[in-house]
């Protein structure tokens, strides 16, 4: 999810990487999006508020992930590009 923290009602744009960091025969290997799904290159986005991403990926054989690791590069020059990573985290059902 994607939100804005600013008080203001101006659309945010812009697009997001995706890379998923892991282990592949014992050896550390990084995927970006498009290798990972139907998406070529970095998702858009557009939202005045909030907007949620979804989608699937398909992780090759043999890969264990261990982190995603997410860029936002806004289109406005004058915001920051920001990236953060995060756990990759199992939820068991």
């Amino acid at each position: 999810m994607l939100t804005q923290i600013l008080n203001n009602d101006s659309l945010a744009t812009g697009t997001v990487a995706l890379v998923v960091e892991g282990q592949q025969k014992g050896v550390a290997q990084e995927y970006p999006l498009h290798q990972l799904s139907k998406q070529d290159g970095e998702l858009n986005f557009r939202f005045k508020y909030f907007q949620i991403l979804e989608g699937a990926l398909d992780l090759p054989e043999g890969f264990t992930p261990v982190k995603v690791s997410i860029t936002v590069k806004p289109r406005t020059k004058s915001h920051k590009q920001l990236s953060q990573s995060y756990d990759w985290v199992v939820q068991e059902s």
